[in-house]
């Protein structure tokens, strides 16, 4: 018979079951379930053997009942779907940077605001896929290991020969949510990019086209490979790169003087934008790094966002590359 699924009559069925269970598991007939294995209820209340959880729940500890994720997400949890979400983002607007600021001012606002768009629709219409109330709010299964992203490789051997398949989204949504988000945001700048290509430009607008295109078979590879790794990295992955970005944009002014640097930190609006992007994602990394409920408590990390531009002002002159020309000649 074929198992019932387990959102039809589940909570008629659970306390039914549990007896059934324990009554079993009393008499020697029943054990628990390897790995990440469950077994789902019968219509006749009876339990199925050892198999993979449907979509959306998780096989219990005590018990190995497949239970329906109940939990919300965590406020790490939906940071690590921001950085995700970020990704892309960041690129369209980098990519956006590099090709229109210096030839088109029009085009350049247009299509800003236009990967801007695209990001916030993606998002909403993700959210209302995965949503379970009229809040918006997603339930999830927890992810407490990293083994947990990748249920297909801890398939367990009861008998030592054979492999009992129980390859299932542990962490549901984590995984899919992500790429029914990245999958949006191709189809939306691909409608919204190549409308407004046709209207209003040349071949200047396939750059930033085929640039956002390039990068989507790279984003989905590193999530299909490195979601679980990122999940326990991302903040600081953040702080690291953008770290990095703040100096490179800091060694990027001609004049490498203290006031000259400040002056062209701060002197254009493009520029203040950057130095406040970057001063966002350090404190993003930050934060879910040492999140806590106090708005105080967060107000007290809220400087070190300043680290790494204090680091560079004080350190640039130690690092002039004219300053050791006489040691390699």
């Amino acid at each position: 018979m074929d198992p019932l699924h387990p959102t039809m009559n589940h909570h008629n069925l659970t306390s039914t079951v549990e007896r059934k269970f324990v009554q079993l598991q009393y008499l020697g007939t029943l054990t628990l379930c390897p790995g990440y294995c469950g077994r789902i209820a019968t219509p006749d209340n009876l339990l199925s053997e050892c198999m993979a959880c449907p979509r959306g729940t998780r096989a219990s500890q005590k018990n190995s009942l497949c239970e329906p994720c109940q939990d919300f997400l965590t406020p790490y949890a939906w940071m690590y779907l921001a950085f995700m979400a970020a990704l892309p983002l960041i690129f369209h607007l980098t990519v956006i940077d590099m090709i229109f600021r210096k030839w088109r001012r029009k085009s350049y606002v247009i299509l800003q605001l236009s990967a801007l768009l695209e990001a916030a629709a993606s998002a909403v219409i993700t959210m209302a896929f995965f949503r379970k109330d009229d809040q918006f709010r997603m339930r999830f299964c927890g992810a407490d290991r990293l083994a947990d992203w990748y249920s297909v490789f801890h398939n367990p051997k009861p008998d030592y020969i054979h492999t009992l398949n129980c390859s299932q989204e542990v962490v549901y949504p984590l995984y899919s949510v992500v790429f029914v988000y990245y999958f949006l945001s191709l189809l939306l700048m691909l409608i919204c990019r190549g409308v407004s290509a046709k209207w209003s430009w040349n071949g200047m607008a396939r750059n930033a086209l085929l640039g956002g295109l390039y990068q989507y078979p790279v984003l989905l590879a590193v999530h299909a490979g490195c979601a679980g790794l990122l999940y326990f990295i991302f903040p600081y992955v953040t702080i690291i790169a953008a770290s990095v970005t703040s100096a490179m944009h800091c060694s990027l002014i001609k004049k490498q003087t203290l006031w000259e640097i400040l002056k062209g930190l701060f002197s254009s609006i493009h520029s203040v934008i950057v130095v406040v992007a970057h001063w966002i994602l350090l404190g993003f990394g930050v934060l879910a790094i040492y999140y806590k409920d106090s708005v105080v408590d967060i107000l007290k990390i809220a400087p070190s966002v300043l680290a790494p531009l204090i680091i560079y002002l004080v350190t640039f002159r130690l690092t002039d590359p004219k300053k050791y020309y006489d040691h390699f000649e």
